[in-house]
């Protein structure tokens, strides 16, 4: 569940989405759920693209407002 979910918040969008498929493609790529401070996945599997790791980090944001705009340009 996304942290603003968590929270109560009443203004959820497609980001709270966004944010669970990162934590399911990390729990994937890595055998690990993220939590607490999240190990970037190229420097926690070796062979993951930095573009790959980068955009699911920033995807997995406990702030939706630094998440992608939008699941189009999460997956881009």
């Amino acid at each position: 569940m996304a942290p603003e979910q968590l929270r109560g918040r009443s203004n959820i969008d497609g980001r709270a989405d966004q944010y669970a498929l990162a934590v399911l493609s990390y729990e994937l790529l890595s055998g690990e759920v993220p939590a607490g401070a999240i190990e970037p996945l190229n420097t926690l599997v070796k062979g993951i693209n930095k573009k790959v790791s980068n955009g699911i980090q920033k995807a997995l944001s406990p702030k939706p407002e630094n998440r992608f705009l939008n699941l189009s340009e999460f997956l881009d």
